[in-house]
């Protein structure tokens, strides 16, 4: 078996309204701690390979995964991939849910970045 392990930051590079923070009416201030995304890949003796890939965020639907999986499929070939949210609250959220008031749809952020 072979494994390999990549990480990438992903903290947004301007200021964001956080997720899960319903009282919070401002934008984020500073970092903290810088969020990433870290993918493990696995492979087997067969080369079947497999991915399992984290993500610094407090959540994401669906569509999201289902944007990652297909765009690791078209780009690396994958076929098994696994994904997992780390659920802080440091972040935006990245599809379909927020508590927060505010704007985030400028954020640049997207399944794209989690991938690239």
């Amino acid at each position: 078996m072979r494994f390999s392990i990549a990480r990438r930051c992903i903290t947004p590079d301007e200021p964001v309204m956080q997720c899960g923070f319903a009282a919070r009416t401002r934008l984020s201030e500073g970092v903290h701690d810088d969020l990433f995304a870290t993918m493990l890949l696995l492979e087997d003796d067969k080369r079947e390979t497999a991915a399992l890939v984290s993500l610094d965020v407090l959540y994401a639907d669906r569509a999201f995964a289902k944007e990652v999986r297909a765009a690791l499929r078209t780009q690396s070939g994958l076929k098994r991939v696994i994904l997992s949210y780390t659920h802080t609250h440091g972040p935006v959220t990245l599809h379909g849910w927020t508590t927060s008031t505010g704007d985030n749809d400028g954020f640049p952020w997207n399944s794209q970045a989690a991938i690239a």
